[in-house]
């Protein structure tokens, strides 16, 4: 029984040693995923994406830290946009205003968005243009 003791005693001080030791390299990983998901964001979501629909914002461009914007109606314009947490942040240098929208889904050849700038509905952009 003594032994069981002395066993316990070693288990339990092992277990005070390695929960913090645990808890840090888990918080490590979880930032580090989390940075590395806004760098392949913002890796791949630079260049050209068309809505392929007439509408605003049919096609965006994106190049390191500056958007694009052609509406194919009767204005281009440039936004600044910085991506976090999966959400794209669209401002610009003249007026004091900023717009956020989740970016739902990125792929090589897809670009979803929750919306954009005054835009509230989904919006499906291709990297082809198909018109």
């Amino acid at each position: 029984m003594e032994k069981f003791l002395n066993i316990n005693g070693v288990l339990s001080s092992i277990l005070k040693i390695s929960y913090p030791i645990v808890f840090y390299i888990s918080v490590i990983a979880f930032v580090s995923c989390d940075k590395k998901k806004n760098e392949n964001l913002s890796t791949g979501i630079k260049g050209t994406w068309y809505l392929n629909k007439w509408t605003v914002y049919r096609t965006l461009r994106f190049t390191d830290s500056t958007v694009f914007v052609d509406n194919h109606v009767d204005t281009v314009f440039t936004l600044n946009y910085a991506i976090k947490d999966q959400t794209l942040t669209t401002s610009s240098d003249f007026i004091d205003q900023s717009f956020s929208n989740k970016i739902v889904k990125l792929t090589k050849d897809t670009l979803i968005l929750d919306g954009f700038i005054d835009v509230k509905e989904q919006l499906v952009y291709a990297r082809e243009r198909k018109d």
